[in-house]
């Protein structure tokens, strides 16, 4: 994951994802930087330089177009403080086990 403003270059992230239990469809992903190795010692929380949370806005989209609302935290070595955005235009692939 990166962020234009910030680096051009890609950091590994860790995470989960979860389904909404209001809204069949709309997951959230929950990401740190960091890799598992950092995971496995228990350093991650302390040492990651962001966290974000990533939402389809549209159940079960597939493909271009879709809007994703992300919001983040950054920690004081890349400035501190919390950014949001709507990303429009986002690719999403929701897969999972067929019904």
């Amino acid at each position: 994951m990166y962020f234009y403003a910030l680096d051009k270059h890609a950091t590994p992230v860790i995470g989960f994802s979860t389904e909404s239990t209001t809204e069949e469809g709309i997951y959230t992903m929950t990401v740190l930087e960091g890799t598992l190795p950092e995971l496995l010692r228990g350093t991650i929380f302390a040492n990651a330089l962001y966290s974000c949370t990533l939402t389809n806005t549209i159940p079960d989209g597939h493909g271009l177009g879709n809007a994703v609302q992300v919001d983040c935290a950054f920690s004081p070595a890349l400035g501190g403080g919390t950014g949001t955005a709507l990303v429009t235009n986002a690719v999403v692939n929701v897969t999972g086990p067929e019904e």
